[in-house]
C-alpha cells in the first residue's frame, strides 16, 4: 500500500466508489483484446481494489490509528492469501499507465450507459401493456428503488441497444 502510492491515490481520485470501479473494470474488459493475459490483467485490478476497498474508499483523511487499523482488519479479513494478493497488487500497480490510457479512451457515454446496464440488471423489471397497440409503449423496462426511478419505452431499450454495440464496436 505504501510501495504504491500513485497507484492509490488513481484509483481513489478518478474511479471514486467500488460502483465506479465495477464500471471501469466492465469497459475495460469489453475493450480488451480477449487474451488471457489481458483478462489476467483487468481481473487483477478488480481485485486490488475489492480487497482494498475498505482503505482506499472509506478511511477519512482525520481518521485516528485505532480506526484506520478497524479498516485495516477487514482489509485483512477479506485477502484469503496475503503472499499472492501482494504479487496481484503489485501487477496492477506497476499497470498504472494502462489504467490511466483506458480511462482516457473510455468516453462518459461509455461509462454512464454501462452505469446503466448495471442499474438494469440491479433494480430492473419489464411491465407488458397487451392493451396498447404502439409496440413502442406495450412494453416497458422500470428501473424502481429508493436512489433511481426511471423507465424506458421500446425506443428507448433500442438507444440503448445502439450505444452497447457502439461501444463494443470501438473496443474492437
Amino acid at each position: 500500500y505504501i510501495y504504491h502510492p500513485t497507484f492509490i491515490i488513481w484509483v481513489k481520485d478518478t474511479l471514486k466508489d467500488r460502483q465506479q470501479v465495477k464500471v471501469f473494470v466492465d469497459l475495460a474488459l469489453t475493450s480488451c483484446e480477449e487474451s488471457d493475459f489481458n483478462i489476467s490483467r483487468i481481473t487483477s485490478l478488480r481485485s486490488v481494489c475489492n480487497n482494498l476497498a475498505p482503505l482506499i474508499f472509506d478511511v477519512h483523511p482525520k481518521c485516528n490509528y485505532k480506526e484506520f487499523m478497524l479498516f485495516f482488519d477487514d482489509v485483512i479479513h477479506q485477502i484469503v492469501d496475503l503472499e499472492n494478493f501482494l504479487e496481484t497488487f503489485k501487477e496492477a500497480s506497476n499497470l498504472l499507465h494502462i489504467w490511466k490510457h483506458l480511462e482516457l479512451t473510455h468516453s462518459s457515454v461509455g461509462k454512464s450507459t454501462i452505469q446503466e446496464l448495471t442499474d438494469i440488471l440491479e433494480v430492473g423489471y419489464f411491465e407488458v401493456n397487451h392493451e396498447n397497440e404502439n409496440s413502442d409503449d406495450c412494453i416497458h423496462l422500470i428501473l424502481q428503488n429508493s436512489a433511481i426511478s426511471r423507465t424506458y419505452n421500446l425506443e428507448k431499450l433500442r438507444d440503448l441497444q445502439s450505444k452497447i454495440a457502439l461501444i463494443k464496436a470501438e473496443s474492437t
